[in-house]
């Protein structure tokens, strides 16, 4: 029988952090000192088929994060991620974290990794703060590239916890490849999706990827478009359509919502 991640533990620990070390600003972190008191030695060099990596032995352990890793929102959210590791996982001797496993947030996926992201989002952006940032503004492109460079987390991460507690019902997809790999929804969101999909022609996210744009775009779609096996929408019905291109690794997130847009 497969166990369920328990995301209030990770939520738990991550407040626990934040309280231990006064932590007033997530933007400045200090990783390197809360590891060293926490028996952790850090260190980055390279790896190979990982981005990061945690070891214990016994009341210590070492993280490593991948030299190649550059981008610096990435890298914390990667440090955060083997932080929870460690204070969470005492029964797991060492995690090897690749790309997938930093984008499993589904209580379908591992157990450890589900706890680990949620551990990394709420230590990076605090729920408090986050809703604070986000009060009184409608969703856009802006807002999210904003909460982005307020909390220096990657648009992916911040796109993800926006869905979980920001002030718009929507409906996240995460594609690579023209195939949807994940997806999340707020939890008053109308419609829902059923398994992995390839993305629907007549989309923008389709036409990213055939090639025809590259910017961050919003649009209208008929709602069918996206949400094929709800037969209860009526041809009339439209939802705002907004992408963030990730054309380093062919990817695209993909922001689905019924709230008006001027255009």
């Amino acid at each position: 029988m497969k166990v369920m991640a328990n995301k209030r533990i990770a939520i738990s620990e991550a407040k626990k952090i934040i309280d231990k070390y006064f932590i007033e600003d997530p933007k400045e972190m200090p990783f390197e000192a809360i590891l060293g008191f926490e028996n952790v030695f850090y260190q980055e060099r390279k790896l190979s088929n990982c981005l990061g990596n945690m070891i214990r032995n016994g009341k210590r352990g070492i993280i490593t994060i991948n030299s190649d890793v550059n981008y610096q929102p990435q890298k914390r959210f990667i440090i955060a991620h083997e932080l929870g590791h460690w204070l969470m996982h005492k029964d797991v001797p060492n995690f090897n974290c690749d790309d997938k496993m930093l984008h499993e947030w589904h209580n379908g996926s591992s157990k450890y990794e589900v706890e680990a992201n949620t551990f990394a989002s709420e230590l990076l952006m605090p729920k408090l703060l986050f809703e604070e940032e986000c009060k009184g503004k409608n969703f856009s492109k802006e807002l999210i590239s904003s909460l982005s460079e307020k909390f220096l987390t990657s648009l992916t991460a911040t796109a993800f916890r926006y869905t979980d507690i920001g002030n718009e019902s929507l409906m996240l997809v995460f594609s690579r490849d023209k195939f949807a790999r994940w997806y999340k929804s707020s939890s008053d969101f109308e419609f829902a999706f059923y398994g992995k999909f390839p993305i629907p022609s007549d989309t923008i996210t389709a036409a990213y990827y055939r090639g025809e744009i590259d910017n961050r775009t919003t649009e209208r779609v008929i709602a069918k478009k996206w949400f094929t096996k709800d037969w209860n929408l009526a041809d009339d019905n439209y939802l705002n359509e907004l992408i963030f291109p990730i054309k380093s690794i062919n990817a695209c997130l993909t922001f689905l919502w019924q709230h008006p847009v001027k255009f």
